[in-house]
């Protein structure tokens, strides 16, 4: 999480992060927090996915070893994602349909990636569309 915190600080983004402790770093994750971070703790379900539909996109910089759902949970409700190009994510997110990816972990991949997506229009249809491929009814 601490590459989406220093991300959204070099470009003075809104960033909302949410999560039980945060991984065990909440306080040294909080000390490099900007203005513009948002700590929001442990949230249900129904408020994770209220979060998520209201972003702009979800970003979610987790390394090779890292299989969440969580991505997909994005796209189910509209929400493009900005991810590592590893793990999951390379069989979930379909590049410049339903996100955008950066290929290295660190903080200016990561920038190029978000200045990328603002500039590319994601239809949130698709986005949902893509995530029914990852759903138990489909």
């Amino acid at each position: 999480m601490d590459l989406a915190i220093r991300a959204a600080n070099k470009l003075k983004l809104p960033l909302v992060v949410f999560g039980k402790g945060f991984a065990g770093y909440g306080k040294e994750l909080k000390k490099i927090a900007g203005k513009t971070i948002k700590f929001v703790g442990e949230v249900s379900e129904k408020e994770k996915m209220k979060l998520m539909s209201q972003a702009k996109a979800f970003i979610f910089p987790a390394d090779e070893g890292d299989s969440s759902i969580t991505p997909v949970e994005a796209m189910s409700v509209g929400t493009p994602v900005v991810a590592l190009y590893s793990g999951g994510v390379k069989e979930s997110v379909i590049e410049g349909k339903t996100g955008i990816f950066f290929k290295e972990h660190s903080v200016d991949s990561l920038v190029s990636a978000i200045k990328k997506f603002e500039k590319v229009k994601i239809d949130s249809k698709e986005c949902i569309k893509q995530s029914l491929n990852f759903s138990k009814t489909s």
